[in-house]
């Protein structure tokens, strides 16, 4: 292998193939992914035809990752598979996978002197909704459900790496919307659409991420220089109004702004949530947080002298609304 070798967690995920996808079409490295062995990815056969070494086995078995960092002359690692989510499992699985997994990649990683380490972790860390807005890398860690929570023990152990003498950085992205996309934004479309999804009365401020821009700012970190702290807030340029948001969706299929009366009091969203809390479902309670409460970041610059031009939420947005129309 002429090229340097990169290690990608996560490559048939959301986040992960579009990673790949960057690293791809730059050619720069050679591309190792890990796949389960049980489950059959769409984008698989792509990653084949485009010569990434896929490898078959789960990230958080040892015997895998040791294999892999013995076969192949790993110089970074991008770590972004995790149980993703609230609800997506139990607590001793999110320990395992999320927490146990990094620790696992981080001792091969260190054992064999990779160059750097990028760690994908979540802007949950600040909790569903920051204690304050902006949030930024400065915000109090306020992990608040058993997803956040790991996401937060796994950057301690990170950090913890690092003073042993590894060269990692750690990257909280907010929710991340584009091609392919299943995740909130898929969903909002689809509530939208059907006129489902009811509004706060207030102005809610919201704070998504192109998760093309994400690709870019990963594939940027392997290189560049890190001179103060290797924590770094990923978002768009600006928030967005959730109701401008709905009428942005609405409009592109049905060329009209979302129906005002589809608004409700505010009162309505806390007592759901109370409820929800109340019967421990976790899943619904942070839809009833992330609807009605104001989340929104003040993402982080590089120090290094290079500037991220972050993408315009509305702008993207609308074309990643227009791509999937022409789809249809």
């Amino acid at each position: 292998m002429n090229k340097e070798c990169v290690f990608i967690t996560g490559a048939t995920g959301f986040i992960g193939s579009h990673i790949a996808e960057k690293l791809i079409e730059q050619n720069i490295y050679n591309i190792v992914a890990i796949v389960r062995e049980d489950v059959n990815y769409k984008n698989t056969e792509q990653l084949k035809t485009k010569e990434v070494i896929l490898v078959k086995g789960e990230f958080h078995n040892k015997k895998t990752v040791l294999d892999i960092f013995e076969k192949f002359p790993i110089a970074y690692v991008i770590h972004c598979a995790a149980l993703r989510g609230t609800g997506a499992g139990l607590q001793h699985l999110y320990e395992q996978v999320n927490v146990k997994g990094t620790q696992i990649l981080l001792e091969a990683s260190l054992e064999h002197r990779i160059k750097r380490f990028i760690f994908c972790s979540s802007v949950g860390v600040l909790g569903t909704i920051p204690q304050k807005v902006p949030a930024d890398i400065d915000t109090v860690l306020a992990p608040d459900n058993d997803y956040h929570n790991s996401k937060a023990k796994a950057e301690q152990t990170v950090q913890e790496f690092v003073k042993k003498g590894l060269d990692a950085v750690i990257i909280r992205p907010t929710i991340t919307y584009g091609k392919n996309d299943n995740g909130f934004s898929s969903i909002l479309i689809k509530l939208i659409r059907r006129r489902m999804l009811v509004l706060p009365s207030h102005d809610t401020k919201i704070h998504l991420l192109d998760v093309e821009k994400l690709a870019e700012v990963f594939s940027f970190f392997l290189s560049a220089d890190i001179k103060k702290s290797n924590v770094f807030v990923i978002a768009d340029k600006q928030s967005i109004i959730l109701s401008r948001l709905a009428d942005l969706i609405y409009f592109n299929f049905y060329k009209k702004k979302y129906p005002r009366m589809l608004k409700i009091p505010d009162i309505c969203f806390s007592v759901a949530n109370l409820i929800f809390k109340f019967i421990k479902n976790e899943k619904w309670s942070v839809r009833m947080q992330l609807l009605s409460k104001d989340w929104y970041y003040l993402p982080t610059q590089p120090d290094s002298g290079n500037n991220f031009e972050f993408s315009d939420t509305e702008k993207k947005f609308t074309a990643y609304l227009e791509a999937i129309t022409d789809e249809k």
